[in-house]
């Protein structure tokens, strides 16, 4: 991943919808504390540097090692689901590609939850429909995969106010037919 994330079309269109979409709801300012759960090798640190101060959280040594190699030195070894800060530490938590991860959702969105300031913004970025699930998925250890409705009742659960919920790469779904006359 190290080697191709920055270039692989994943990752890259990734990135330009939620950096996209984060840049629209947040104001201008960029004296926010920002919080990276699930951090990797850090290739979203340095887009959410322009947000404000950027770290990051990652469960692995290796990939938080990669990250020191991008020059981040705002990193962290913890689990989302117990994650080391004061509430209300931050003014914006993204966990994108992480919550299918994680065995209790409920538990790190809950502890996500905690860690933001009061009005602050979390984003998230999870896989789509059980009905896609294959050995990919369990090659990735998911747990599960979501639909927008029950992904948004675990938001609301956890104590999250859901302000924009949509399906993202839309067109990889479409229907391919070919055929003759």
């Amino acid at each position: 991943m190290f080697r191709v994330e920055d270039e692989h079309w994943w990752f890259v269109g990734r990135r330009r919808i939620v950096f996209s979409l984060i840049s629209d709801h947040l104001s201008k300012s960029t004296s926010r504390e920002i919080l990276d759960i699930g951090c990797g090798t850090g290739a979203n640190l340095g887009s959410l540097s322009k947000f404000g101060r950027a770290q990051g959280l990652d469960l692995a040594l290796l990939p938080l090692a990669l990250s020191r190699q991008r020059g981040h030195q705002r990193i962290v070894c913890a689990s989302a689901n117990s994650i080391p800060f004061a509430d209300r530490s931050f003014d914006l938590v993204t966990a994108l590609d992480v919550i299918e991860h994680l065995e209790d959702d409920l538990g790190g969105l809950k502890e996500i939850c905690r860690v933001l300031k009061p009005g602050a913004t979390a984003a998230f970025f999870v896989p789509a429909f059980m009905q896609l699930w294959g050995p990919n998925d369990v090659r990735l250890g998911h747990f599960r995969r979501y639909r927008r409705e029950s992904f948004q009742a675990l938001l609301a659960e956890a104590g999250l106010q859901v302000e924009m919920i949509s399906y993202a790469n839309f067109a990889m779904f479409l229907p391919v037919w070919i055929g003759r006359r």
